[in-house]
């Protein structure tokens, strides 16, 4: 499983994130939520979550073998709401729970998965909002909050 992958399916499991996307009425199950690696798909409905690799550095450990990656991922949420777009970001990091509150359980920033071992620990690091043309012709506008994950994970 990528890392992507691996962290699709951490906001599968959250509650929040799951009842503000989009589904697709062609696919069924969790595939139909509008949750994806690298793009939506064509006939995805907004709002949506594209999650993308940006860089990844590999920390080798005393005998030269792998162990620790430190990956920078970016996560859009995309909608024709900038309000609805700033409420799928706060539910990805925080799944509904209060932010810097130090006994969070949920959300990606700030989640470890201890037992697993393969993610060591996952932190917001910037967001930027920004707006582009709808390309269908309608006057609205497509809204996208994009927050920046470094996150270290084990490889495996």
């Amino acid at each position: 499983m990528t890392l992507t992958e691996h962290l699709i399916q951490i906001i599968l499991a959250m509650d929040l994130p799951k009842t503000l996307v989009g589904q697709n009425p062609t696919l069924s199950g969790t595939d139909a939520l509008a949750i994806r690696d690298g793009m939506l798909h064509a006939d995805d409905p907004y709002p949506g979550i594209v999650i993308d690799l940006a860089s990844q550095e590999h920390e080798k450990d005393l005998l030269e073998r792998g162990g620790l990656v430190h990956a920078s991922v970016n996560i859009r949420c995309i909608s024709f709401s900038k309000t609805e777009a700033w409420a799928l970001r706060s539910a990805v990091a925080f799944d509904g729970q209060t932010p810097h509150d130090a006994g969070r359980t949920k959300g990606l920033d700030g989640y470890a998965n201890v037992s697993g071992r393969l993610i060591a620990g996952i932190g917001l690091r910037t967001e930027n909002v920004s707006s582009v043309d709808s390309v269908d012709g309608e006057d609205r506008d497509i809204w996208i909050v994009e927050s920046t994950y470094n996150v270290d994970y084990w490889e495996q």
